[in-house]
């Protein structure tokens, strides 16, 4: 079948079809042939229950996904710092633009002049460089995307975006160094 006959039998939109579709094609309950949608090699419940399957990952990845966007929405420290670092790029400090950068809030110092850094040495510990292949024993490899004020983002392939203490991944060696 066509993508417009299954469109018109199924009176979903062109947006719903296409990710049930994709869905579909990736668990190998149907397959893209120069005609249209064919059946794939696996029954009705293994198709089924791998569709599940992958869909329950999906929303995994969303849900984490939505986080950074959360994260990047809270965050006192700068922006431009924050974006660089989740697209796997390093600054040489604050921006100094955004609003964050503005309004003083990433400054080194306190209002009294004490220094972050001698506060909370730990706090700027990065045991990993960015973009590096880690890995997690229950969720698996991952990459990791940014630090900010002692916690440390990475990207697993099966859960999405984590967020972990640095003090708890080095006290209770949460991640290992992956291969490349």
């Amino acid at each position: 079948m066509s993508v417009k006959e299954l469109r018109a039998l199924s009176g979903l939109s062109q947006r719903k079809l296409s990710g049930l579709l994709n869905l579909l094609e990736l668990v190998g309950m149907i397959e893209d042939g120069p005609a249209g949608y064919v059946a794939g090699d696996h029954t009705a419940d293994a198709g089924a229950r791998a569709g599940v399957e992958q869909a329950g990952h999906r929303e995994l990845i969303d849900q984490s996904r939505v986080e950074m966007v959360r994260r990047y929405a809270e965050i006192r420290t700068c922006r431009r710092q924050f974006l660089l670092g989740y697209f796997g790029e390093e600054t040489d400090g604050p921006c100094g633009n955004c609003d964050n950068c503005s309004a003083g809030s990433t400054s080194d110092a306190d209002p009294l002049g004490h220094s972050r850094q001698q506060e909370n040495p730990k706090a700027d510990r990065q045991p990993y460089p960015l973009q590096s292949r880690v890995g997690h024993r229950e969720w698996g490899p991952g990459v990791v995307m940014s630090y900010e004020e002692g916690t440390v983002t990475a990207l697993f392939e099966a859960t999405g975006y984590r967020t972990l203490s640095v003090e708890l991944i080095e006290e209770k060696a949460l991640l290992t160094e992956a291969p490349v």
